[in-house]
Order: structure tokens, then C-alpha cells, then sequence
């Protein structure tokens, strides 16, 4: 049998490290008139962040495909809002909507990565 662990602990590293750049994008933004927002997405981002730092600070003895489900569905939802929460923004930055656009990729590929895992999973 195939341990998977290993790599989902790689994959939760992976959006914690993302989810870290998203909350230094948006921590300066506190000070401005877009402070509302800021506040907004960076505690959803350190919510998020946190409940995947639990995960990895506790893996599963064995790694079940509802795991990989719940990292997925919560990323999933998270990319959701944090994008709505973002096009609500009266003035976005341009630059800081490029750099957005790159860490939902990072993200999304997060998810992507555990669609094998969570099949071979679900398989076995």
C-alpha cells in the first residue's frame, strides 16, 4: 500500500507558504481607506491558515480520501470568497491584483496536486 502522507504534508506546506504571501500582500492595506477589505480578507486568510496549519502540525495516523476532501473543499471555498471579497473592492490595485492572480494559481494547482491523492484514496 502506497503512503500518501507524505506528500499531502508537502501539499499543506505548499498552501501555507501561499496563504503566508497573501497575508503580507494585504496587511499594509489596513492603513488605507480600503481598511475594511483588508481586515476582511486577511482574517479569512490567517482563518484558513490556521486550520491548515493544525492539519499539518496533527497529521492523520492514516490518510483517508476525506482528508484530501476537506483540504480541497475548504481551499476551494476559500479561493471562492477571498475573489468575491476582491472584486468588491471600489479601486484595486493593479499591481496587487497580478500578484493575487498568481497566488489563486498557486492555490488552485494546490488543489489540483491533491485531486490524485484523494482518488487513489478513494480507490483503495
Amino acid at each position: 500500500m502506497v503512503d500518501y502522507l507524505p506528500q499531502y504534508l508537502r501539499l499543506l506546506q505548499r498552501a501555507l507558504a501561499v496563504l503566508d504571501e497573501l497575508l503580507a500582500l494585504y496587511a499594509p492595506d489596513q492603513q488605507t481607506t480600503a481598511a475594511d477589505w483588508a481586515a476582511r480578507c486577511l482574517l479569512h486568510t490567517q482563518q484558513q491558515r490556521s486550520s491548515l496549519a493544525q492539519r499539518l502540525a496533527q497529521p492523520p495516523a492514516s490518510l483517508t480520501a476525506e482528508d484530501t476532501s476537506t483540504v480541497t473543499v475548504s481551499l476551494g471555498h476559500y479561493l471562492d470568497s477571498h475573489w468575491a471579497d476582491y472584486q468588491q473592492l471600489p479601486t484595486a490595485d493593479p499591481a496587487k491584483r497580478v500578484q493575487l492572480l498568481a497566488l489563486h494559481g498557486a492555490l488552485e494547482a494546490v488543489i489540483k496536486d491533491l485531486a490524485p491523492l484523494h482518488n487513489a484514496l478513494r480507490a483503495g
